[in-house]
């Protein structure tokens, strides 16, 4: 009941934020909300999650009034935005597959949680196209995100009309909707003055209702946490990198921590799960979502194995751990509700990754 409470909430904050009602104030307790809840299970998290999370955290220091000037905040936010996808590509350039060419775009697709179905299934069958794309799609992640901040109003409506496309291929071809719908909200800021005051008819001068000492101040904060987390960003390009680590803390404390790795992961290896129960009566049973049978072979994609996406994340982060914690903790979880619920109790338990 707690938790559908905090949901309710959380969803009233965020239609009267969209409302200009205290923007501030309820842009703080959106932020705060939407924190309460991804750490409650940081493991079905993904890259949206922390996108949107970061989204609100520079919506902080924004001006709440309107403004025809480019704020520091206001640059601050822009350019977090573009180095999500600047660092992304450094990542990429970090790993063989990646910086040589060849398979990587096709085995990341192919780890991806829809695995053969649809566009991205399509795309799967041409390997050796996907192999001449590898090179631009990371040239296009260096450079593409630079030309919206250009000062020229033509070349930066080009750049997000080419973003939001991008964006909306993503949706499509690799089923990541969350993701993409994020990243397409956070392309809004991007859009010239020009282009709103045509859309809304805005007087040519609007009042500053700020204080001056207080607007610095916001300033003030977004330069330091931008500084912060670009090092953050260069660290974590660095597999060990000591003297990073004992700044986390602030990272943590703010919730500001990110690692841009979409699409990074170029395992061959395609991996599922299979949750093998036996029963007092000799029957044998597949525990995972209490699927009837217990079927072991390979499915086409995970979307055909798991029930959404994000019973993906967390059945992967709690098998890749090196400690079994999380997972022995599931396996519990997993003959309490088994036990619980039906007449023929179940005696063991084995997990297979196939």
């Amino acid at each position: 009941h707690w938790s559908r409470f905090l949901l309710m909430l959380t969803g009233l904050c965020a239609m009267t934020l969209m409302t200009g009602y205290r923007a501030r104030l309820f842009t703080l307790l959106c932020w705060v909300l939407l924190i309460s809840i991804q750490v409650r299970n940081p493991l079905v998290l993904d890259g949206g999650d922390d996108y949107l999370r970061l989204l609100l955290f520079w919506s902080l220091f924004l001006p709440a009034e309107q403004q025809k000037q480019m704020s520091v905040p206001g640059s601050c936010l822009l350019l977090q935005v573009v180095s999500i996808y600047f660092f992304c590509a450094l990542l990429k350039l970090n790993i063989p597959e990646w910086r040589q060419g060849g398979e990587a775009l096709w085995l990341s697709l192919r780890s991806q949680y829809s695995g053969n179905l649809g566009l991205q299934g399509w795309l799967s069958t041409y390997p050796h196209l996907l192999g001449k794309l590898v090179r631009p799609i990371v040239f296009f992640e260096l450079t593409l995100p630079l030309l919206l901040l250009a000062p020229c109003v033509r070349r930066r409506l080009v750049a997000v009309a080419l973003w939001f496309s991008f964006h909306g291929f993503v949706l499509l071809a690799v089923n990541l909707p969350f993701f993409s719908l994020v990243a397409m909200t956070a392309l809004i800021p991007f859009l010239p003055s020009v282009f709103w005051d045509k859309l809304f008819r805005l007087p040519s001068e609007v009042a500053f209702a700020c204080s001056p000492a207080r607007s610095v101040v916001y300033a003030g904060l977004s330069v330091l946490f931008f500084a912060y987390i670009s090092w953050w960003n260069v660290a974590g390009l660095k597999k060990d990198a000591p003297w990073f680590h004992s700044w986390a803390v602030i990272a943590e404390v703010a919730q500001i921590h990110q690692r841009w790795r979409m699409f990074t992961s170029v395992s061959p290896e395609y991996r599922w799960d299979v949750v093998e129960g036996q029963l007092a009566d000799g029957g044998r049973v597949n525990l995972l979502f209490r699927r009837a049978g217990l079927d072991i072979n390979e499915p086409r994609s995970y979307a055909e194995r798991y029930p959404n996406r994000r019973w993906w994340y967390f059945l992967h982060e709690i098998t890749s751990f090196s400690s079994d914690v999380f997972r022995l903790e599931y396996e519990n979880y997993l003959c309490r509700e088994w036990n619980s619920r039906e007449a023929t109790k179940l005696v063991s338990l084995h997990w297979q990754q196939l």
